[in-house]
C-alpha cells in the first residue's frame, strides 16, 4: 500500500412511462391501454402507457396503484408529479404490493414519499431508465427476489418528517446496477441518510453506481449500507462524500467488497468482506490523501 496526495479513481463503474421534458413516444403500438389521469388503478396485465404529463395533490395512497402481476408501466418520457402535496406526503408515485413481474421504465416521478414503490413478497421486477426527482423518503423502493434496478437517475431525495431518506432501497436478492444518485438529505428528525440501502440480500449485486451529495445527519450518512447480506457483492461503485460511511455492512453480513472508490468519507469499507482493492480518499480540510494498494479491480 502506498499513499499519494492525488484524487484517484479506480471504480468502473402494465405500461406507464414518464420522463422529463422529452418528445412523445415513437409508437404506442404495444400499449394495452393508457393512463390519462391519476389516481389510477391497474387491474389487468399488459403494457400501460402514459401519453401526457400527469399530476396530483393527493397526500396518501398511490397515483398509480398496480393490483395484478405481469404489468409494464411505460411512461414514454412523461412525468408523474406529486409536489403539490408537500414534504409531508405519504403518497407513492407507482405502487405494487406482493406481485410478480412488474416493470417500470422511462418515467419521471417527482414529489412523492416513495417514487416507485414495489413492496411485499413478490419477485422478478425490473425498474430501469427512470428519473426520480424531489421524492421525500425512498425514491426507488423494490422488494422481490430476482429483481433488477438499473440505469436510473435519482436526484434530490429526502425531507420527509416521518421517513428516513434513501436514493434506492431494496429487500432480498435485488441487483442494483449503473444508477446515479445525487443529493440525499435528512428530514427534520435527522434520521439516517442512504445512497443505497439494502436489506436481507442473498446473492444480489450492487455494482457500477455513482453516489454523491449525501448530507450530514445525526443518524449517520451512508453511501451504501447492506444489512444481513450474504453471497452478494458490492463492487466498482464511485462514492463521493462528505459523509460518515462509504460502504457499511451490518448484522454479520457476508457481502464482498471489491474495487470501490470512496472520496471524502470519515470511514471507508466497514463490516464487509473486503479484498483490499478499494481506494479511500480522505480530506482533512486542507489536503487530500488517497490510500491505494495498487490493485485495479477488473
Amino acid at each position: 500500500m502506498h499513499r499519494r496526495s492525488l484524487v484517484a479513481a479506480i471504480a468502473l463503474p402494465v405500461l406507464l412511462h414518464a420522463a422529463g421534458p422529452a418528445p412523445a413516444a415513437e409508437s404506442y403500438d404495444n400499449c394495452t391501454g393508457f393512463i390519462d389521469s391519476v389516481p389510477a388503478v391497474i387491474s389487468a396485465k399488459g403494457t400501460w402507457c402514459l401519453r401526457r404529463n400527469l399530476a396530483t395533490a393527493m397526500a396518501s395512497g398511490a397515483a398509480i396503484d398496480i393490483r395484478t402481476s405481469n404489468v409494464v408501466i411505460d411512461c414514454n418520457d412523461f412525468k408523474i408529479g406529486g409536489l403539490a402535496a408537500g414534504t409531508a406526503t405519504e403518497t407513492s408515485g407507482i405502487l405494487a404490493r406482493s406481485l410478480q413481474n412488474i416493470v417500470v421504465r422511462q418515467c419521471t416521478i417527482r414529489g412523492f414519499l416513495r417514487g416507485i414503490d414495489i413492496d411485499g413478497f413478490g419477485a422478478n421486477h425490473l425498474v430501469e431508465d427512470n428519473r426520480l426527482e424531489g421524492n421525500t423518503g425512498s425514491a426507488i423502493h423494490v422488494s422481490g427476489e430476482g429483481s433488477v434496478v438499473r440505469g436510473n437517475l435519482v436526484y434530490g431525495t429526502g425531507g420527509s418528517p416521518a421517513s428516513a431518506a434513501s436514493g434506492i432501497e431494496t429487500w432480498f436478492a435485488v441487483d442494483v446496477i449503473g444508477n446515479t444518485i445525487s443529493g440525499v438529505v435528512p428530514g427534520p428528525g435527522e434520521g439516517p441518510v442512504h445512497g443505497i440501502l439494502q436489506h436481507v440480500n442473498e446473492g444480489g449485486t450492487i455494482a457500477g453506481n455513482r453516489i454523491r451529495g449525501l448530507a450530514a445527519s445525526a443518524g449517520g450518512s451512508y453511501g451504501i449500507f447492506s444489512e444481513r447480506g450474504v453471497r452478494g457483492s458490492i463492487r466498482r461503485n464511485d462514492l463521493i462524500g462528505p459523509a460518515t460511511w462509504a460502504v457499511h455492512c451490518s448484522n454479520a453480513s457476508e457481502m464482498r467488497s471489491r474495487g470501490n472508490l470512496a472520496y471524502d468519507f470519515d470511514n471507508g469499507i466497514s463490516g464487509c468482506v473486503d479484498d483490499g482493492s478499494s481506494v479511500l480518499c480522505l480530506d482533512d480540510g486542507s489536503t487530500v490523501e488517497c490510500v491505494d494498494d495498487g490493485v485495479v479491480a477488473p
